[in-house]
């Protein structure tokens, strides 16, 4: 008496799911590298502090850098360099159109305290709501 066995079925790999994995996860790349270009911008080495906010479930803020510089400091903001009077313009023509709209001051620890005073009160005399840009004291 003859056993027969049955015929081995093919196997086959589906590449369409590994397809649509591997694009997902370049556009999740793509995305999340952008959400670093706030820190990417410029080398700013902003001071260390234990109560670091993340500041999440906020409007978009306007994201000053004060750059040191040989003589004094610089001021970047969108990649641009500007002077206080045009932060001011720039801060004032942002509330006209987000009331809520707030800056985020990223100050290099070695710009002098006076300096970055003049952005403060760039920021207030425009009524913009500010916070001082700081990294987490590692232990």
């Amino acid at each position: 008496m003859a056993i027969r066995m049955k015929d081995e079925e093919f196997f086959s790999v589906e590449l369409t799911p590994m397809i649509d994995v591997v694009f997902l996860l370049i556009i999740f790349f793509l995305v999340a590298t952008t959400f670093q270009q706030l820190e990417r911008e410029l080398a700013v080495k902003v001071p260390e502090t234990k109560s670091a906010d993340s500041g999440q479930g906020k409007p978009d803020p306007i994201v000053v850098n004060v750059v040191k510089e040989e003589q004094g400091f610089r001021l970047v903001v969108d990649g641009n360099t500007v002077t206080l009077d045009q932060l001011r313009s720039i801060l004032s023509k942002a509330v006209a159109a987000e009331p809520e709209i707030r800056a985020v001051i990223r100050a290099d620890k070695e710009v002098l305290h006076g300096e970055t005073v003049q952005v403060y009160d760039a920021c207030r005399l425009a009524s913009v709501a500010f916070s001082v840009a700081t990294r987490e004291k590692k232990e």
